[in-house]
């Protein structure tokens, strides 16, 4: 933790018979950098649950890995640059009830869980925090961004969500424009801590435009209204616990709890996925329309054809995935069709200078465990692999 040393103190501390006021001024340590204006003013300080307060702050040239240092809960994944703020809040008694933020800043870099660092020249915007009851809501105007020399469309964005100790009850978004990435070193402004930790945790990338999504449900053991549309580009998101991650999709998807549709059709994407693989696979091509559709017997998530190759292959198939609403098992059924594989000396030396093809039907159970966890059973399948030399 970088040591506190400020220069240039001021402090002024006003009480009078039903408030109090303060006013900081100082001029940081090299570690933080620049100048941090802090002011407040509370009433009603006889009892804490009905003390009103506002607060309010500005800095200026301050350094993100000094501050990521003071305050690393917040600010882990910010690893370069820097910028400056004004800030102004206001509450009652120990919650949050509003929060508003001005914010420009320059060279940030920030750390993904499962690649290389987001690197923007210039981050710019203006967001806004509101909690009331059980709800809370985020808004983000004219936030601008700036990437190896290429500037975005600005974003705006609407968020809210509400719930409790059982969990999430609802959450709506709209965007006209969105890239992501920003939300990475904005991550660590959220109030709700558990907010802050899943968006850090996938780690979302890409681009969105025209998105719209309501989720909701009246309790938590109800089941989930949905209404989604948008489209995406070059959108990824970080492999988590024993799940595998994705990025660079491209597409679009429309739909409701009861059906809809996913259309990808990606140039190049990257497939993650540690619990399975040691390294993560480059995927050149990869292209799928996904249908889904939920009656009162199961859900259905089943595609007519997708296709997807690499360097060492090409695969295309039709693969359907059946959920029965009573528990039972779930059932996976596939059928795949492997071409132009190549096997690399690396991997296979039983195969050098071979290439193969492979076709595959089978249809897979699945029993599902005491939390209610899909897990593999038995299957049935018809395999039949062909080998032909390149030497």
């Amino acid at each position: 933790m970088p040591q506190l040393a400020l220069r240039d103190v001021s402090l002024d501390v006003r009480r009078g018979e039903k408030g109090l006021s303060v006013a900081f001024n100082a001029r940081l340590p090299p570690v933080l950098g620049g100048i941090l204006n802090i002011s407040g003013n509370a009433h009603g300080l006889e009892r804490l649950q009905s003390l009103d307060w506002t607060a309010s702050a500005w800095a200026r040239d301050i350094s993100f890995p000094g501050w990521r240092l003071l305050l690393p809960e917040f600010l882990s994944r910010l690893d370069a640059g820097g910028g400056a703020f004004n800030l102004a809040a206001s509450g009652a008694g120990p919650m949050l009830t509003r929060a508003d933020l001005d914010f420009a800043a320059q060279g940030v870099v920030t750390q993904l869980r499962d690649g290389p660092s987001a690197k923007f020249e210039q981050i710019s915007g203006a967001m806004s925090v509101i909690h009331a009851g059980d709800r809370w809501s985020l808004f983000g105007r004219r936030v601008r961004a700036v990437r190896s020399g290429r500037r975005d469309p600005e974003s705006q964005f609407d968020a809210s969500w509400r719930g409790g100790d059982a969990g999430l009850l609802e959450l709506r978004a709209s965007a006209s424009y969105l890239r992501a990435d920003i939300l990475l070193p904005l991550s660590g402004l959220l109030p709700d801590k558990g907010v802050r930790d899943r968006l850090r945790e996938i780690a979302p990338t890409g681009e969105w435009t025209d998105t719209a999504v309501e989720l909701a449900r009246a309790s938590a053991t109800d089941p989930w209204r949905l209404q989604v549309q948008a489209k995406f580009r070059d959108v990824g998101f970080a492999p988590v616990g024993r799940s595998p991650g994705l990025r660079g999709l491209t597409g679009t998807i429309a739909g409701t709890e009861s059906g809809g549709h996913v259309n990808i059709d990606t140039r190049s994407a990257v497939f993650s996925w540690p619990a399975q693989f040691s390294q993560p696979v480059d995927l050149e091509t990869l292209k799928a329309t996904l249908y889904w559709k939920r009656t009162n017997d199961e859900l259905l998530v089943a595609t007519p054809n997708w296709a997807m190759h690499n360097r060492d292959a090409a695969v295309h198939g039709q693969v359907a995935w059946a959920l029965p609403a009573d528990g039972s098992s779930p059932v996976l059924t596939l059928a795949a069709t492997v071409e132009n594989g190549e096997s690399p000396r690396r991997r296979s030396p039983g195969w050098i200078g071979r290439s193969w093809q492979a076709i595959c039907r089978a249809r897979m159970w699945f029993c599902r465990d005491r939390y209610g966890i899909s897990r593999f059973a038995t299957a049935a399948a018809c395999f039949s692999l062909a080998a032909r030399s390149t030497d």
